[in-house]
């Protein structure tokens, strides 16, 4: 039973090891292949938000009230956010 729990946690971070042959990093409670996907410190507590595509992506940014990253190329498609995530986390901080 755990064995089979914990393999098939794995499959994001195996699946990056067998395509790059990098070990996975510490993310910490985020996904390393969808972004943003993880907790945040909110004033009411934590909060997890998971945006899973590029639609949901505009659909939050409009609820959020941040059209101008709605609007950020660097943000655009999840590949984006990915690469420029060091750009992206504070400003969902």
């Amino acid at each position: 039973g755990m064995f089979d729990a914990t393999t098939a946690l794995l499959t994001y971070q195996a699946g990056n090891y067998f395509t790059t042959g990098e070990s996975p990093g510490r993310l910490g409670n985020r996904h390393p292949t969808i972004a943003p996907y993880e907790t945040f410190a909110t004033k009411d507590g934590d909060l997890a938000l998971a945006v899973g595509n590029d639609a949901l992506w505009q659909t939050f940014c409009r609820v959020a009230e941040l059209p101008d990253l709605a609007a950020d190329s660097r943000f655009e498609t999840n590949a984006l956010r990915l690469a420029n995530y060091e750009a992206l986390k504070p400003r969902l901080d």
